[in-house]
């Protein structure tokens, strides 16, 4: 009921989130960089919750085990969807790494993407890094009182 009654304009800015997130978990010798394309809105509680959890995931995740010097986001609030996009110059993922017994990172990411119909697509290769792509059209990306 609560996440019914939120009000999306209290919320910090998704690419804000983002920013305060990477700059946090950044350790030395990790770059961080953001980048936000597009007039930025409000979004939909359930999006804003899902894409902060989704982003954050990511992010640790690429921190913490892909051996990358550079960490970029892109946020673009585009006018027939929110895409945000997360790559690293990482060891990349293998496939056998995408399910392990008590490992639910990327699972996770694409269940949390099911949720607010977005479209999760994940490219990755052995030594040339990864990236996430999650795509969210704009009927379901943005707040209602903002489209």
């Amino acid at each position: 009921i609560t996440s019914l009654r939120e009000n999306p304009a209290h919320y910090p800015a998704l690419h804000d989130y983002l920013r305060v997130t990477g700059e946090q978990e950044a350790a030395p010798g990790q770059q961080f960089t953001l980048c936000c394309i597009g007039t930025v809105r409000a979004l939909d509680p359930a999006v804003h919750r899902e894409l902060c959890a989704i982003g954050k995931e990511a992010l640790c995740n690429a921190f913490r085990h892909a051996d990358a010097r550079k960490h970029e986001v892109l946020v673009d609030y585009g006018s027939r969807a929110l895409v945000l996009t997360i790559q690293d110059d990482g060891k990349g993922i293998g496939v056998s790494n995408s399910g392990n017994q008590g490992h639910w990172g990327l699972r996770g990411i694409e269940e949390r993407a099911k949720l607010i119909h977005a479209k999760a697509s994940l490219r990755s290769a052995h030594g040339a890094g990864t990236t996430w792509r999650i795509e969210v059209k704009a009927a379901f990306a943005y707040a209602k009182f903002y489209r």
